[in-house]
């Protein structure tokens, strides 16, 4: 079964505790060094929270050997729902890993929070991945 997008804050109110994949594809810059983007802002008019479960990184442009990441939405560090790390099994366009979050217990996204991945060791070579994320809403 495929996790639907989440186009707008009425989906979250006719579906509140429904899987839901939340972003669309995220490429990222992974050879810029601090380097933030963010890849998902819960709405404030959803009045919902939100539980990231898995977070999907795919499609790597080259294999990544150094490139070390972090998420979350603690601001400067980014890592209140993945703990930095590199990944490197992902050596190849057609390689993929679901990411879990922290397991110490992950922070809930309140409506109006962002969650941001960040760059903390650059790839030292032009290297670029996709991101989603997966979760519910309650």
């Amino acid at each position: 079964m495929a996790f639907p997008n989440y186009p707008d804050a009425a989906m979250v109110s006719t579906n509140p505790t429904s899987f839901l994949q939340v972003t669309d594809a995220t490429t990222v810059d992974l050879n810029v060094t601090n380097g933030i983007t963010t890849l998902f802002s819960n709405p404030t008019a959803s009045g919902r929270v939100f539980y990231v479960t898995d977070i999907i990184i795919y499609d790597p442009s080259t294999s990544l050997t150094t490139a070390s990441i972090s998420i979350g939405q603690n601001s400067t560090s980014w890592n209140d729902i993945l703990a930095n790390a590199t990944h490197t099994g992902l050596d190849g366009a057609t390689k993929y890993k679901v990411l879990v979050p922290v397991a110490a217990a992950s922070v809930e996204v309140a409506a109006g929070g962002n969650v941001k991945i960040k760059v903390n060791t650059a790839q030292g070579a032009a290297a670029t991945a996709k991101f989603r994320l997966v979760g519910f809403f309650v």
